[in-house]
């Protein structure tokens, strides 16, 4: 990963002030000079799309490639949702994009303002996506693209309105000022990011395939479809025989609960991140604590225990295991308990499986409400505590793939990021 094509070497006038960032901090040894400062207006054209009328449904479901602003997220754009007709491309102020254009999101108050993307294919696009035309005798696109992909934070600042309800324009994007080398330094640039970019989709693609194949064989464990069996050196005199069958049993019988609180503090209340274990009151609070007398109100999670939101607002309830190692304070909204005689880590993953099946008994309209009273109610096949150990433990290095998987994204994305900042001005 950080094998350079080519040789980047810093360059000692970039690192002052004075260089009116037109000299890069870190650059490919083969190049020198100043880098030529323009508004982007001066070198391209950029336009806007259009949505055809949705109440014309002679307009849609065609053949043209039809992009919205929540499809920039997919960065190199190689295929869209939508379809239009050439009736409703003609009718309508939207217009054919030129593959390899540079898309940037103008509107909206979550993270798609300010969202670089490139089209990889012919395509037309909203009303809220700016399209900046290739011109490669002046640019490489590839390296406008990364530019301005770097250059997100401040995109969003430039954004006009006031409350984080303001959007970018084409005026806006037009007065933006570009620093251009010559056209073989943008390519070699331009490549060299592509190629950071390919080895972060690898890993994103390796993380993907982990969470899928882990849902898969998750399938087929809880439905038994894959039974493990007990290794000789674990049970003594089993020759290898299979565990026991999974025995019906109500979930009071095989849960006890750790603590009930009788009041609620919305100050000290924290959440639970899902599949992440638990976030401590000092993950929200700071390093705040409460004393023993002020807690009497309130649950408090140790270490390998399990909990859950008793209300939702989406029907869904997830189970977590405090697995940071710490004790913290939650509300009364979250039951914890610990298996009787069990693995609790076997058992979040089973619960969270199984889900939709305990829920059964939450009760509410607008919000759920699944009290641990009703939760002891579900009956389900459990295994054995030795079977449950071992789908624990398969489930575990899986798990210990994704986590390793996501640091190297996280480490490549930021060793890409601090290029970035000393390899374009």
């Amino acid at each position: 990963m950080q094998k350079l094509e080519g040789s980047l070497v810093e360059n000692s006038r970039g690192m002052h002030a004075e260089r009116s960032r037109s000299i890069p901090e870190l650059r490919f040894s083969e190049y020198g000079g100043k880098w030529e400062r323009i508004k982007l207006g001066k070198i391209t054209l950029l336009i806007t799309g259009a949505t055809p009328s949705t109440m014309n449904g002679d307009y849609w479901g065609g053949t043209i490639r039809w992009m919205n602003s929540g499809e920039l997220n997919l960065k190199r754009v190689y295929e869209v949702e939508n379809r239009i007709t050439e009736k409703g491309l003609k009718h309508s102020s939207t217009k054919l994009i030129p593959k390899h254009s540079v898309l940037i999101g103008l509107a909206g108050q979550g993270k798609t303002r300010g969202t670089v993307a490139m089209n990889m294919v012919e395509l037309c696009t909203n009303q809220s996506i700016a399209a900046i035309l290739p011109a490669e005798n002046i640019y490489n696109s590839d390296f406008l693209y990364h530019n301005l992909d770097g250059r997100y934070d401040e995109l969003r600042k430039l954004s006009t309105g006031e409350g984080g309800r303001g959007g970018l324009n084409l005026q806006i994007l037009k007065s933006l000022p570009i620093n251009l080398p010559t056209l073989p330094e943008q390519q070699k640039i331009a490549n060299f990011f592509t190629a950071i970019d390919q080895k972060i989709s690898q890993l994103k693609r390796k993380k993907t395939l982990l969470e899928q194949y882990k849902k898969g064989v998750m399938q087929k464990i809880f439905s038994q479809q894959i039974r493990f069996k007990p290794a000789l050196s674990e049970v003594e005199g089993d020759d290898g025989k299979e565990f026991p069958d999974w025995e019906l049993r109500r979930l009071g019988e095989v849960f006890q609960e750790f603590r009930k609180a009788s009041t609620l503090n919305n100050q000290y209340e924290v959440l639970t991140s899902s599949n992440k274990g638990l976030l401590l009151q000092k993950d929200y609070y700071g390093d705040n604590r409460i004393t023993e007398r002020e807690n009497k109100g309130f649950n408090v999670i140790p270490e390998g225990f399990i909990t859950y939101r008793s209300r939702s607002d989406n029907g869904i309830f997830t189970f977590n295991m405090n697995n940071l190692g710490l004790t913290g304070v939650i509300s009364t909204y979250y039951p914890v308990f610990t298996a009787i005689d069990g693995d609790n880590k076997f058992f979040v993953e089973f619960l969270n499986y199984h889900w939709k099946i305990i829920s059964v008994f939450s009760v509410g309209t607008s919000q759920k409400v699944f009290p641990f009273t009703a939760f002891n109610q579900t009956i389900l096949g459990i295994p054995s505590k030795e079977e449950q150990t071992k789908i624990a433990n398969f489930l575990s290095a899986i798990d210990n793939k994704i986590q390793h998987t996501q640091k190297q994204i996280e480490r490549a994305e930021q060793w890409k990021k601090g290029l970035m900042q000393k390899m374009f001005v």
